[in-house]
């Protein structure tokens, strides 16, 4: 699998985990969490070499609020090291939708 294709399912993948809302004084709030942790083999981009283990899994996290007239945001965090500009903007355009 390639790497923007990694990062893209990665998206997919937390976007669609989200928690049944909660709503409270007009907020509703959804949290997720993915783990990401790539299989051993995969190549890696520290120093771009093959896994040879996990030493601590790696998450997408994803806290979604709402509140009673529509406003949203979602804040996501990765654990990656670093993406290019275009799987960025891919990424940034699929959790947009």
């Amino acid at each position: 699998m390639t790497r923007s294709r990694f990062l893209l399912a990665l998206a997919l993948g937390a976007s669609t985990c989200f928690l049944a809302a909660v709503g409270h004084a007009g907020i509703k709030a959804g949290a997720a969490q993915q783990d990401i942790t790539p299989p051993v083999g995969h190549e890696i981009q520290h120093y771009f070499r093959n896994s040879i283990g996990v030493h601590d899994p790696l998450f997408a996290r994803c806290l979604y609020l709402q509140d009673d007239e529509g406003n949203s945001v979602a804040i996501v965090g990765i654990d990656l090291i670093l993406a290019d500009f275009d799987t960025c903007d891919r990424l940034r355009e699929e959790i947009r939708k």
